[in-house]
């Protein structure tokens, strides 16, 4: 299909650039328990994808849906966190290059080959030490889990009842640290312990939200970072939190200024993710 396509502008794939291998991930839409094969396609740079995707996008549009091809990642926008969270490479901190290859106007670098600094001492000798003074700003990451009711396929939204959230994990770092400081797991019902997490049994959804936000109270983060949190996690939060008439009572909690009585009508007046 790809080397045989066209986008919607006429514009071909140069087969000769694409790297494919076949891997096993956890499919990005649903529980599953098992990995399942996916073939990963590597395109050099992001016009090359975006066209990629485009054929994939117009073959889809003109077959019937048996045959149809599901993408696991078809972003068109920023990706840089997806292909950092694949990678684990740091978005934050120090990091140096090993083995580039340079030329004229670029350098390539193999991604086995990007790493963190742990070492700043033989840095202070060529740069002031204020350059490596790190950042004491607390930074909580978060990521909830959601699952429907009425099994695979049916996509959990918060306007439904049948969906929910059922997880809810958090990270807690010094600023360019990444070693975290906590890492705690709310669930609604008892699991497998992590002797790395700390897991909180909730008993149901509504005290899983409950949590988050007397979590988030306790931590006080000057910065929180999610993944697609604002196209996802905050909206199902919120919605569902006001479903479950809790949603005042977080956002007392989570408020920056404890002072000012937050309500329901107050808080969704403005864009709140």
């Amino acid at each position: 299909i790809l080397a045989t396509g066209e986008d919607g502008s006429g514009n071909t794939m140069n087969m000769n650039l694409i790297r494919m291998g076949c891997i096993k991930a956890y499919p990005i839409r649903g529980y599953h328990a098992e990995k399942k094969p996916y073939l990963r396609i590597t395109a050099p740079n992001k016009d090359l994808r975006f066209t990629a995707l485009d054929i994939i996008s117009k073959y889809n549009s003109e077959t019937d849906q048996e045959n149809r091809i599901e993408t696991a990642s078809d972003d068109t926008g920023t990706y840089y966190r997806k292909v950092a969270r694949e990678y684990k490479i740091p978005l934050s901190g120090a990091p140096y290059y090993a083995k580039s290859q340079h030329c004229p106007h670029a350098f390539y670098i193999h991604i086995d080959n990007f790493r963190l600094i742990d070492n700043f001492e033989p840095l202070y000798k060529i740069y002031p030490s204020s350059f490596f003074a790190h950042d004491r700003a607390l930074v909580l990451t978060w990521d909830i889990e959601t699952y429907n009711s009425r099994g695979l396929g049916n996509f959990p939204e918060a306007k439904n009842d049948t969906s929910q959230v059922f997880t809810i994990c958090m990270t807690l770092h010094w600023k360019d640290d990444p070693k975290p400081l906590e890492q705690i797991c709310l669930v609604d019902v008892e699991i497998a312990p992590n002797p790395d997490w700390i897991t909180i049994v909730c008993g149901n959804q509504a005290n899983v939200l409950k949590a988050f936000a007397l979590c988030w109270k306790s931590f006080a983060p000057d910065i929180q970072l999610g993944f697609n949190d604002s196209g996802y996690d905050w909206p199902f939060i919120v919605k569902k939190a006001t479903k479950l008439n809790v949603f005042d009572w977080m956002v007392q909690q989570m408020s920056a200024n404890p002072y000012k009585t937050a309500n329901t009508q107050s808080t969704l007046t403005y864009n709140y993710f």
